[in-house]
């Protein structure tokens, strides 16, 4: 299980520095919120940053 959610912290880190991740935000709103649940205990640094991603 922590091998699956570091290897998700690493792809969403990916998507949070894609520009194509920007410019579908809203389409990856629910996908995002759903992966920021899945492992926010694991990373809070990485879920701060995606809260703040979804919010702008």
């Amino acid at each position: 299980v922590d091998f699956i959610c570091y290897v998700l912290s690493l792809t969403k880190i990916l998507e949070l520095l894609s520009p194509a991740y920007n410019k579908n935000i809203q389409l990856n709103h629910d996908f995002s919120w759903r992966n920021h649940h899945f492992y926010i205990n694991k990373d809070t640094r990485l879920q701060q940053a995606i809260t703040l991603k979804i919010k702008i």
